[in-house]
């Protein structure tokens, strides 16, 4: 068996307590990105790119504050970005860009370029943090003894990869997404056939050939995502065109995008 990286969703519900020690660490992450990304873009665009440089000072200014495993895994994530840019740019020169690529652009801040405010993320090592489970609940341990109650489903069992946390500024959420790594099994040939019926209730509904039971698969989280989202919309609208006689706002095209993003997720 080849082994592959799949990834687990999961939504984060901290306390008030939790959540100030989450963006304080999230903020302090950002910094330390962008602290060593503008190194290297300063370096870049000056024709004097150093991997080493600003690294040692900035693991020795940031392991105190965030840990020294986030620090590193920061770092580590920074050097993954720049040798992605670096690999385009081959491509690039080459002429073998794909198709879908039209700008190669060295790595960005974590930040809003509108707003200026830093992007709330994080990264955890894969022995630095657990998930556990109660009952029906589950619980996600991290550094500094933060213990924050989480809910989703954990989709793929494996080998713990590296963790990512980042909070939502559009619907105000903290999320995590555990990347792990699990065996593909090998594919074989079969003659038997697959019947599929696409639906609302349940998003697909599957038969094979000479199996007793279909597979269904349910659609009434998505169902419910677009009813709350769609709910927002209208509400949205309806307080525009009272308030300042207005269709449309930067707001509302946000809200829709993510209530299309809901549709064909």
């Amino acid at each position: 068996m080849r082994a592959m990286r799949r990834t687990n969703k999961l939504r984060l519900r901290p306390t008030e307590e939790q959540e100030k020690a989450l963006l304080n660490l999230c903020e302090m992450s950002a910094v330390l990105w962008n602290k060593l990304n503008y190194i290297r873009r300063q370096r870049f665009f000056e024709g004097l790119f150093d991997w080493e440089e600003g690294v040692a000072e900035l693991y020795d200014e940031f392991k105190p504050i965030i840990g020294a495993a986030t620090a590193q895994q920061i770092i580590r994530k920074n050097n993954e970005a720049w040798r992605s840019f670096f690999a385009l740019l081959k491509l690039k020169g080459e002429g073998k860009l794909p198709p879908h690529i039209h700008n190669v652009s060295p790595p960005r801040y974590w930040k809003d370029r509108k707003t200026g405010r830093r992007r709330l993320m994080t990264v955890i090592r894969n022995d630095s943090y657990r998930i556990e489970e109660e009952g029906k609940k589950k619980w996600l341990v991290l550094p500094k003894g933060l213990r924050v109650r989480v809910t989703g489903s954990i989709r793929w069992e494996g080998k713990q990869g590296r963790l990512e946390i980042y909070y939502d500024d559009l619907t105000g959420r903290w999320y995590a997404h555990q990347s792990v790594e699990v065996d593909q099994p090998r594919h074989t040939t079969s003659s038997r056939k697959a019947f599929v019926d696409l639906g609302v209730a349940n998003i697909i509904t599957a038969w094979i050939e000479d199996e007793k039971q279909s597979i269904a698969f349910s659609g009434k989280p998505l169902l419910s995502d677009w009813w709350y989202w769609n709910h927002k919309i209208s509400e949205h609208q309806s307080e525009l065109k009272r308030v300042n006689d207005r269709n449309t706002s930067k707001r509302l095209r946000k809200l829709g995008l993510l209530d299309l993003t809901l549709c064909f997720k």
